[in-house]
C-alpha cells in the first residue's frame, strides 16, 4: 500500500472519536459500538495505519470507557468537547512534520485505497479533502476559492492536511465549540494555499454511524468484505450472508465453512478443514484436515485431522494432538490430549495429561477441584479408562493401564496394571419380590 507514498511523508492519522449520538439509544458511548467485533473508531485508524510512519491517534472522551491501548492506536482522552479541543490535543500527540489524516471515528467503511488516493492528490498542497456530490446526502458544502460548485461537493469529515497548514489554523474554528475542519478547509483556500478535492467513488464507503440502522448496515457491509477476501483466497463459504469472521482470522484454502459458523479473534483455521453448523471458534488454531460440528473452542489448539463434535465445549488452556477424536458432549478444559487419542463422548476433561492412542470411556470425569486447589490428572500411553470412571486428581495412570468400568480412582495405577475400585456385587435371591410388597404395604 505504500508505494505510491514512499517519495512524500505521511506521519500519522487522527481519528476524530469524541462526538457521541443520542440516537443509538445506548448507555455506551458510540465509539464502543462495534462492528465485526472491533470498536468503531478501529476501523478508521486501521486503514490509514499501513499509510502512516507512526500509529494513529483515536480522539476519545475521558469518560467513554473506551480501551487504554487498541490494536495499533494511541489513545488520547480528551477533557471537553469539540474539534478545536480535539485538535488541540491531537497536536501534542503527533510528530510535527509531513502530512496527517483527519478522520472520523463514526466511518468504519473507508477503505486503505481512497485514503490512498486522498495523501497522493494531496502532495505538495496545504491539504485535499474527499467529497460527495451533493444529490447523494446532506451536509456541509464545500467552498474552494475558484472552484465551480461540481468541484466543490459536499465535504465527507475526512482530509489529509500538511500538518503546519492544519495546525497554524486551528485558530480559525474560533475557539471551543467554534466550528469544524470545513473552516480550516476555506480559509487556506481564501489564502490562496492549494487545497483540492476528492470525489469518493462509493458513497458507502462515507457511511457515518448516528444509529443502530446505521450500524448494522456497517457490520453487514464489513462481513461481506471479510468473506470476499476469503473467498478469493480459496475458502468455500456455503452461505456467505450466515457466516461471521472477525478481520484479525486467517483461514487456509480448500476449507468449507457451513452456515451459523462464528470466527472470532485471532483464530487462525487450517487447509481443508470442515466447520459445520454450530461452531463458535474464539482465538483458537484449528489445523488442516479437521472436521468440527457444533464445537464452541476457546483460546484451545487442534492438530491436524481431528474429528470434534456435536456439542462439544474445549475451554482455555485445551491442546490436541493430531488424529484424536472427540466426541459428543464433551468438555476438555486445559488439557492436553495425546495423538490418536479419543474422548468419544459424554465426559469431563479438565486439568488433565492424557498421553497417545488413550480411550476414554463414557462417562469419565476428571474430578479436578477439591473446593480449594485445582489438580492435574496424568494417563499414559495406550490406557483405557472405563466407563463412568472418576478419577480423583492428583492421579496417575500408567502406560497400557485399565480402569474397570464403574471405579473411582484415587491411587496411581501401574503400568500395565487394571484397577477396580467399586463394590462387590451382590445378588440376593428372590429380594425383587419383597422389597415390592413391603413398598405396597
Amino acid at each position: 500500500m505504500k508505494g505510491k507514498l514512499l517519495n512524500m511523508k505521511l506521519k500519522s492519522a487522527i481519528v476524530l472519536a469524541y462526538e457521541n449520538s443520542q440516537k443509538m439509544k445506548s448507555a455506551l458511548h458510540k465509539s464502543l459500538h462495534r462492528v465485526c467485533s472491533l470498536p468503531l473508531p478501529v476501523w478508521a485508524a486501521r486503514a490509514a495505519e499501513p499509510l502512516c510512519e507512526e500509529p494513529p491517534v483515536v480522539i476519545i472522551p475521558e469518560d467513554s470507557g473506551f480501551p487504554q491501548e487498541y490494536a495499533k492506536c494511541r489513545t488520547v482522552f480528551l477533557r471537553g468537547g469539540g474539534c478545536y479541543n480535539a485538535l488541540s490535543s491531537a497536536r501534542k500527540a503527533v510528530s510535527p512534520g509531513g502530512y496527517v489524516f483527519i478522520l472520523r471515528g463514526d466511518m468504519p467503511l473507508i477503505k486503505t485505497e481512497t485514503l490512498e488516493a486522498l495523501a497522493v492528490l494531496a502532495k505538495g498542497k496545504a491539504a485535499a479533502v474527499l467529497t460527495r456530490a451533493a444529490a447523494e446526502g446532506s451536509g456541509s458544502i464545500l467552498n474552494l476559492q475558484g472552484a465551480s460548485p461540481a468541484e466543490g461537493g459536499i465535504h465527507c469529515g475526512v482530509y489529509c492536511f500538511d500538518s503546519e497548514a492544519l495546525f497554524s489554523h486551528i485558530e480559525k474554528i474560533g475557539g471551543p465549540g467554534g466550528g469544524g475542519l470545513g473552516k480550516i478547509i476555506e480559509a487556506l483556500s481564501r489564502e490562496g494555499r492549494s487545497v483540492a478535492a476528492l470525489a469518493v467513488k462509493d458513497v458507502f464507503e462515507v457511511t457515518t454511524v448516528d444509529d443502530r440502522i446505521k450500524l448494522s448496515e456497517c457490520e453487514r457491509e464489513m462481513r461481506r468484505r471479510i468473506n470476499d477476501r476469503h473467498m478469493e483466497s480459496g475458502v468455500t463459504f456455503i452461505d456467505p450472508e450466515r457466516a461471521y469472521i472477525d478481520p484479525g482470522v486467517s483461514i487456509g484454502k480448500d476449507t468449507v465453512i457451513y452456515p451459523d459458523v462464528v470466527l472470532q479473534g485471532e483464530t487462525a483455521i487450517g487447509e481443508r478443514v470442515i466447520l459445520y453448523p454450530g461452531c463458535r471458534i474464539i482465538s483458537s488454531t484449528i489445523k488442516s484436515g479437521c472436521i468440527l460440528q457444533a464445537v464452541v473452542s476457546n483460546e484451545a489448539e487442534i492438530g491436524e485431522n481431528v474429528t470434534a463434535g456435536p456439542f462439544v465445549n474445549l475451554r482455555p488452556g485445551t491442546r490436541i494432538s493430531n488424529g484424536c477424536k472427540i466426541g459428543d458432549f464433551v468438555e476438555i478444559k486445559n488439557s492436553n490430549i495425546g495423538e490418536g487419542s479419543k474422548v468419544p463422548h459424554l465426559s469431563y476433561v479438565g486439568d488433565g495429561d492424557m498421553g497417545a492412542n488413550v480411550n476414554i470411556g463414557c462417562g469419565t470425569v476428571f474430578s479436578n477441584y477439591d473446593g480449594f486447589k485445582k489438580h492435574r490428572t496424568v494417563i499414559g500411553d495406550n490406557a483405557f479408562i472405563g466407563c463412568n470412571t472418576n478419577l480423583v486428581a492428583p492421579v496417575k495412570v500408567g502406560n497400557n493401564a485399565y480402569t474397570a468400568a464403574g471405579s473411582t480412582i484415587t491411587e496411581d495405577v501401574p503400568d500395565g496394571s487394571m484397577a477396580f475400585a467399586r463394590a462387590r456385587q451382590v445378588n440376593k435371591e428372590g429380594y425383587a419380590e419383597k422389597f415390592k410388597q413391603k413398598k405396597q404395604n
